[in-house]
């Protein structure tokens, strides 16, 4: 039998626990099995694929985000006609750019591909009749499909960033072409993607810089794909300094954070409500001088607290009350988080009642899931349907005042 090969580093048993149910939804070739290897103590992503690169033997080894949610179920099928249909196609990568920048900022460039839905799109399963695939510099880390076993460069990147990237070019070196598939609809949704942890970053963007040469893995013109490319210079380097300024006050950032999380115990230990919702003025004296997406975590504080200010005001349990300190309430927030996921992308009905049960067992308001689904960084793209959904379920089970909060909730935020 041919082997598939799953690799996720993970330091999170929740995420990783949704990430293999949905991985367990695929549709497999026949001739194929499929294992999964979790590296749980990796020192930096590269060492930890390395690692795992070599404890499998399989020819397709697939490496991916602990949440990164594989939504179609096509998706092995796919990618093996992908890797089929050229032998000098080594990497696949959901999202790509063919322009990276001076900076080696990906995000920076125009990229090709997607990693979650528009707004309002319906998820289905896309079988790839014809292959239609962009060649590209670099693909995005969230998952890539690889069909040769090349070196993660452990030696260079010590940590979480710019091994993806790094990968790329090492498989272009080699004189493989990495790609992106055309997606008429999304095939992954990488469930936080938008949270992301810059106190490092720039660290290792120069190490790549002082490694690379971007002008050496230029695509030919004929390759590239049309774009209204539009990021300048001065874009650029704006960026640079506010990736410079991050790094060289680390240590304040992270001395900041761990104020503020003693700060969110203690309050949560008193059931202090009022105390909780303070710190939000806190957070934005400590980083009036950086961006909040200096830490993901901030974000999530900010929604929650967005969600207390609500059921304080019409004396209603709060999302704090049934946890005891900050762990416990990210955990909470973290499950609520992938089984909102839950109704909005699959339609099986195990999946979708567990996530209703959650929701009434643990009493959990219209305006918390409203804030969450609503916030910038969930990324949710059929809002609407999630608490139209809910609500549903609260008709159904004749909780007719519930229904009537989540209907009017939903419309109040989808007004805004």
């Amino acid at each position: 039998m041919n082997k598939i090969c799953f690799i996720a580093c993970t330091n999170n048993s929740i995420l990783m626990s949704e990430c293999e149910k949905y991985i367990c939804r695929l549709y497999v070739p026949d001739g194929y099995i499929v294992e999964i290897i979790t590296i749980k103590d990796a020192v930096s992503m590269a060492e930890g694929y390395n690692r795992a690169m070599h404890a499998s033997d399989a020819k397709y080894k697939i490496y991916l985000h602990q949440d990164l949610f594989i939504i179609n179920r096509y998706f092995l099928i796919n990618m093996i006609r992908i890797f089929e249909s050229d032998g000098n196609i080594s990497m696949i990568g959901m999202v790509g750019t063919q322009n990276l920048p001076s900076n080696a900022v990906m995000w920076n460039a125009d990229r090709i591909g997607k990693l979650c839905p528009s707004i309002n799109d319906d998820c289905y399963d896309e079988l790839m009749e014809d292959i239609s695939i962009y060649e590209v510099i670099a693909v995005d880390g969230a998952i890539i499909a690889t069909s040769k076993d090349i070196g993660w460069r452990e030696d260079l990147f010590r940590g979480f960033d710019f091994y993806d990237v790094s990968e790329s070019l090492e498989h272009r070196r080699k004189g493989y072409k990495v790609v992106v598939p055309h997606q008429n609809n999304t095939w992954c949704v990488h469930h936080d993607g938008s949270i992301i942890n810059l106190l490092y970053y720039d660290d290792y963007r120069n190490i790549f810089i002082d490694n690379y040469q971007i002008d050496e893995f230029s695509l030919n013109d004929e390759l590239r794909y049309s774009f209204n490319y539009s990021f300048s210079k001065d874009n650029l380097k704006q960026y640079e300094n506010q990736l410079k300024d991050i790094s060289d006050n680390r240590d304040r950032i992270i001395d900041n954070l761990e104020y503020i999380y003693d700060f969110l115990d203690s309050k949560i230990a008193n059931n202090d409500i009022d105390g909780f919702i303070s710190v939000r003025q806190e957070i934005i004296n400590r980083y009036n001088k950086e961006k909040l997406t200096v830490h993901g975590n901030l974000e999530k504080i900010l929604c929650i607290i967005s969600a207390l200010v609500y059921e304080k005001a019409i004396d209603k349990n709060t999302f704090i009350d049934d946890v005891n300190n900050i762990s416990e309430l990210n955990e909470k927030f973290e499950i609520l988080w992938i089984l909102l996921r839950r109704i909005e992308l699959t339609t099986n009905e195990n999946w979708t009642y567990e996530a209703y049960k959650y929701i009434e067992k643990h009493d959990i308001s219209a305006f918390m899931i409203a804030e969450l689904l609503y916030s910038d960084f969930s990324l949710f793209a059929n809002r609407k349907k999630v608490m139209d959904m809910i609500g549903a379920y609260y008709r159904c089970t004749d909780n007719v005042e519930r229904y009537i909060k989540f209907a009017s909730v939903g419309i109040k935020y989808e007004g805004t």
